[in-house]
């Protein structure tokens, strides 16, 4: 009787070291796939800064764009930037 009882508290302790190595490395895996899904939320985060960004300049470029057809801010444009002065218009420089 005794060697039947030994063979069952050593199958007793194999079945629980199994089983504490099952649960070991599921919350491993666990730990793993929550640093992981950490990650690609912080990734994620930065691509929807960066997208807003990108969106902001695209609406400043299309801005530029539709002043660029208007004929009142092309012509101040050229008095600013070239200092295009219209037909028999004359300019004044006062000195300080």
């Amino acid at each position: 009787m005794e060697k039947i009882s030994k063979f069952s508290t050593t199958g007793s302790k194999i079945r629980k070291l199994v089983l504490f190595a099952a649960i070991t490395y599921a919350i491993i895996l666990i730990i793993n796939q929550q640093i992981t899904l950490a990650k690609i939320n912080e990734e994620m985060n930065s691509y929807k800064e960066l997208i807003t960004t990108i969106n902001n300049e695209n609406e400043e470029h299309t801005s530029t764009i539709e002043k660029l057809h208007d004929l009142d801010y092309i012509e101040i444009i050229a008095r600013k930037e070239l200092g295009l002065i219209r037909e028999h218009e004359k300019i004044y420089i006062f000195s300080k």
